[in-house]
């Protein structure tokens, strides 16, 4: 299962003080993450898996001198193998969430529903009886 997300943090042992966000992204046992400057927000919301990397492999490439360039590249180069894949899953779990609340909605709405009409019901018949 995919699961990325973004988050601000503290992420510089070097300089504790700056503020940063970082995006995660595992799927299995491939894990990667990214920082970005707090100014330049990424925006992951909406994205798909393969967006995602796609964002990630940009940054790795942005630096001049990163160590784990060539690790990075092959993690993100091993999963792009299965992008289709992937992004199906990914959509295939969110529209199973939403059909989930969907349906607790409905149950809500109908619960109301229900209760509306006994209260209605109710209503109807004490009117009958002052009526007598």
């Amino acid at each position: 299962m995919v699961i990325f997300y973004k988050t601000s943090g503290s992420y510089d042992f070097a300089h504790p003080s700056e503020k940063q966000w970082a995006v995660f992204f595992q799927d299995g046992d491939v894990r990667l993450s990214e920082r970005w400057p707090i100014d330049e927000e990424p925006d992951i919301d909406g994205c798909l898996p393969s967006d995602v990397l796609d964002l990630i492999e940009a940054r790795v490439k942005s630096y001049w001198i990163n160590t784990r360039r060539d690790e990075d590249l092959l993690k993100i180069a091993k999963l792009r193998e299965r992008k289709l894949q992937m992004d199906i899953e990914f959509l295939s779990e969110r529209i199973s969430k939403k059909e989930a609340s969907l349906a607790q909605l409905r149950k809500q709405r109908q619960y109301l529903l229900d209760e509306q009409a006994e209260t209605e019901c109710a209503a109807d018949s004490a009117g009958v009886a002052q009526d007598k």
